[in-house]
Order: C-alpha cells, then sequence, then structure tokens
C-alpha cells in the first residue's frame, strides 16, 4: 500500500505541479529530503481520505466539484492533520474520534431509515 501511495503521489506531482524547465537563472535550486513518521492517528486520517478520493492519475478525477474537494482534502492533510468541519481539532487523535462519532452517528441514522 505504500508503494501505491508514493507511486500516485509521484504520479500527481509529476502531471499537476512540476514543470520541466524555468527561466529563472538567478535563483538557484535546492533539493531536501524530510522523511515524516506520521503517528497511527494522522496515517490512518490520510488513508481514510486517500480511500474517498478519486486516483489523481485518473482522466475523470477533477471532472466534478467533489473529486476536487476530496483531493483538496487529502492534499491538506500532507501539512496538517484538519480533515474538515469548522473547528480545529487539537491533534489528530482528537480529530479521528471526531471522525468516528460523525460515522457512527450516520450508521444509527442509516439503521433508523430501514426500520
Amino acid at each position: 500500500a505504500d508503494r501505491l501511495t508514493a507511486e500516485q503521489a509521484r504520479e500527481f506531482l509529476d502531471r499537476y505541479v512540476r514543470q520541466n524547465t524555468a527561466d529563472l537563472p538567478h535563483i538557484r535550486l535546492e533539493e531536501h529530503v524530510v522523511v515524516v513518521r506520521h503517528t497511527r492517528e494522522e496515517r490512518a486520517l490520510y488513508l481514510g481520505q486517500a480511500h474517498d478520493a478519486p486516483d489523481p492519475g485518473d482522466s475523470e478525477a477533477f471532472s466534478t466539484d467533489e473529486n476536487v474537494k476530496a483531493l483538496e482534502r487529502l492534499l491538506a492533510l500532507c501539512s496538517h492533520f484538519q480533515s474538515g468541519g469548522a473547528h480545529m481539532a487539537e491533534d489528530a487523535g482528537t480529530e479521528c474520534q471526531r471522525i468516528s462519532d460523525l460515522k457512527e452517528k450516520r450508521v444509527v441514522k442509516a439503521s433508523n431509515l430501514l426500520g
């Protein structure tokens, strides 16, 4: 799964972010690799959103507002753990709990509708 996620991220950057050339000779390019180890909660938030978002390499990935918003949420999770909602969670664990509570409410509502 990690190899697939890395490949999809690489394809997304190659297709939508990177340029082949830049005519800025006065700006020096420096590359740095920063290894990030996510907590279990941060990883759960990211993988959950990755599951809900379309494949960025798919030709239909940006065809609807819903798809674009899902990809925007996925990209936002690369820099912080807030997946949505009006309030800012204290940490990734609190955000996981908020999402879990929300999904539990949806299950109860669906069960009640079914009778």
